[in-house]
């Protein structure tokens, strides 16, 4: 699975769901080096998430993530801990392509989980976010 993008960051795990989708909105990162940083979510599964962001982060690191979905006309803030398994330099000057896997989801996994699969049933039933191609 890749970014829709000409600069292609890997995201390797499988999931029983639709394709990885693009999505239109926000995250926030906190990783311990500094301010929390402000990033866009580009591509999201069960397993993993994929951002465009301002700053490189390194790369097996783990990190706190916040960001949001909107399922049935509600936004929801979702919040996990991630770990950093891809970081490179985005067309953009001074933007970065991030792929995080997720290895805790806080307070909640099921309930997270949960979000998640509606967002993507939600989309993939001809929700405004499109599909990434394999």
């Amino acid at each position: 699975m890749s970014f829709p993008h000409a600069e292609h960051v890997a995201m390797t795990a499988a999931a029983p769901l639709p394709a990885r989708l693009r999505v239109k909105t926000w995250a926030k990162i906190l990783s311990g080096l500094g301010a929390g940083l402000l990033g866009h979510v580009e591509a999201l599964s069960r397993q993993e998430l994929g951002l465009l962001h301002n700053q490189p982060l390194p790369l097996g690191g783990l990190c706190e993530l916040y960001f949001m979905l909107t399922v049935a006309g509600r936004e929801h803030i979702l919040h996990a801990r991630c770990r950093i398994d891809s970081c490179s330099p985005a067309a953009a000057e001074g933007s970065y392509w991030l792929a995080l896997s997720f290895v805790d989801w806080l307070p909640d996994a099921p309930a997270s989980l949960a979000l998640i699969d509606a967002f993507l049933a939600q989309a993939a039933a001809g929700g405004q976010h499109t599909e990434v191609a394999a």
